[in-house]
């Protein structure tokens, strides 16, 4: 009798011990992939869109950074000889993006390859330019003078845009 009663004692623990590990199994899986799915939402929204980088050259060259995220807010890091100087911030309307990313794709943007670099020239700055669009993201790598016109006019274009931003002095770093 009171090896049944402990039989019984015991598989019922047994199954109570199962149903909390099934629980603690279930709440830990849907938190997880709740977590997963919050944080993908917060990449979305504030994920890269642009970005320009000129890097030095043993000469007078504009040397800066800019990130414009989703979100609108934009980063700008001016190193030398760069129209501003410093780190400033913005927020660009959903708007103002819009055109600028039209504009860019209109202009064959996608289209164009991803790196033009002569290996015999040092002396000339590199210019990164980044766009994403929708499931299309491209990075241009440009280190040469001889490279097509229509990419000319998109960086000159890019250039001019992102120092006609309304860009704010601060004294924090991105980095």
């Amino acid at each position: 009798m009171k090896k049944r009663a402990a039989s019984l004692f015991y598989h019922s623990h047994l199954s109570k011990l199962f149903f909390v590990f099934l629980m603690l199994t279930f709440c830990h899986t849907a938190c997880k992939v709740k977590t997963q799915n919050n944080s993908n939402a917060v990449l979305d929204i504030d994920s890269l869109l642009i970005s320009m980088e000129r890097s030095p050259c043993f000469g007078k060259c504009a040397v800066y950074k800019m990130e414009l995220y989703r979100s609108g807010f934009a980063y700008y890091k001016g190193i030398k000889d760069a129209p501003l100087k410093g780190y400033h911030t913005s927020m660009v309307s959903k708007d103002e993006i819009e055109t600028f990313i039209n504009t860019m794709e209109e202009a064959g943007y996608f289209k164009m390859e991803n790196q033009y670099i002569n290996p015999h020239i040092t002396d000339i700055p590199t210019v990164r330019m980044y766009i994403r669009s929708g499931d299309k993201k491209k990075m241009i790598e440009i280190r040469t003078d001889e490279y097509p016109d229509e990419l000319r006019s998109m960086d000159q274009f890019m250039d001019r845009w992102i120092h006609g931003l309304n860009w704010n002095y601060t004294n924090t770093t991105n980095e």
